[in-house]
């Protein structure tokens, strides 16, 4: 159910926990949003610092992510440097500002802790939830490379539905 290192979500158990919300949030007619986190210049920190250092980082990043949404928001940790912040009955115009402050939180905590990483971010609302979880995720991972192909150290907001 659980990452064993930073102790978010699993993949597994967020794909279930998020298809289950988002059936919720089809039938109350509620809007989706989900954002994907891929870290930037993560490899350094291991590199430069060692892998004990970066699994501290990757611990501080679950740490803010929680501290910074809802109590019913997920949070999950999918790959080595990829997170996933699932935010049900979070709509076109609260997407962006809840994503927003968790890239400035974020940012803030790296250059506190002398870390170079930056953080590229993919963000997809659904607006009338006729998508499935599959199909938002995948959106929201094509938009985090976009923005990590482009530019790095920030997100793409899209709406659909």
């Amino acid at each position: 159910m659980r990452d064993p290192l930073t102790q978010a979500l699993n993949r597994r158990s967020l794909d279930e926990l998020a298809e289950y919300e988002l059936r919720i949030s089809k039938r109350n007619r509620r809007p989706f949003s989900v954002a994907f986190f891929d870290l930037d210049n993560f490899k350094t920190v291991n590199d430069r610092f060692g892998h004990g250092e970066g699994d501290r980082l990757l611990r501080k990043v679950v740490e803010i992510m929680e501290s910074n949404v809802r109590s019913t928001d997920m949070v999950a940790r999918i790959g080595g440097d990829e997170f996933v912040v699932a935010l049900p009955e979070t709509g076109a115009d609260e997407a962006p500002i809840v994503v927003a402050k968790l890239r400035e939180s974020l940012n803030a905590a790296m250059t506190a802790a002398g870390w170079p990483v930056t953080f590229s971010i993919g963000v997809v609302t659904c607006v009338w939830p006729n998508c499935s979880w599959s199909e938002i995720l995948g959106m929201a991972d094509a938009l985090m490379y976009n923005v990590k192909s482009q530019t790095k150290d920030s997100f793409l907001h899209e709406i659909v539905g």
